[in-house]
């Protein structure tokens, strides 16, 4: 393929991630230890990536599973990306019987529109789910800094978080809310200590 051909699959790939790690992000703010994400992420992750193109050819799956992986975005981005490198010979060839074969149904066939129109709705449905569950996340130390050292604790807590409210990253937003109450309790203790 071309250098644009390449960049192409390459936005493709990096915009599905983008919209891949909203899915994280909630899930991140949902569960209540580090520790749970990972398994949490595991159970979202797994059907999606082995139930697809992406290591086997689907033609090698039960009916079900080949059906599933034909509308996978997992599969149809490998597909998209694939395409547009020139690598469709990986699946066995590149003639037009071998195409039709590998693009059993719509959303192999359209690979590059329902991969954009999955990242599409990933966006939409989880970039306000994640930015409600940030806010709640917020509130929760607030309210746990409030118990613990009094209202002041909760009113800088929440100005602290209110701060880096501008354009929040999926990744960032768990990072900044148990920051922010690092900080705080940081601060509380240091007032503490001297007073």
């Amino acid at each position: 393929g071309s250098v644009l051909d390449a960049l192409i699959a390459y936005a493709l790939m990096l915009l599905f991630s983008y919209a891949i790690s909203w899915i994280m992000a909630c899930i991140g703010l949902k569960v209540k230890a580090p520790e749970i994400v990972n398994n949490a992420a595991f159970m979202v992750i797994f059907p999606l990536t082995f139930i697809a193109n992406t290591f086997v050819p689907a033609e090698n799956m039960p009916s079900a599973l080949k059906w599933f992986a034909g509308w996978n975005p997992v599969s149809t981005i490998t597909h998209a990306a694939r395409e547009r490198f020139r690598n469709l010979g990986a699946m066995g060839g590149d003639s037009a019987a071998m195409r039709e074969k590998i693009e059993y149904t719509w959303a192999l066939q359209h690979a590059e529109i329902y991969t954009l129109g999955w990242v599409a709705l990933i966006l939409a449905v989880f970039v306000p789910l994640s930015i409600r569950q940030y806010q709640r996340a917020v509130e929760r130390v607030a309210l746990e800094l409030h118990e613990a050292f009094g209202a002041e604790a909760a009113t800088e807590a929440r100005r602290a978080a209110s701060r880096r409210r501008t354009s929040p990253s999926s990744a960032s937003m768990i990072r900044r809310a148990r920051a922010a109450a690092s900080r705080v309790r940081a601060r509380i203790a240091a007032r503490s200590a001297s007073a």
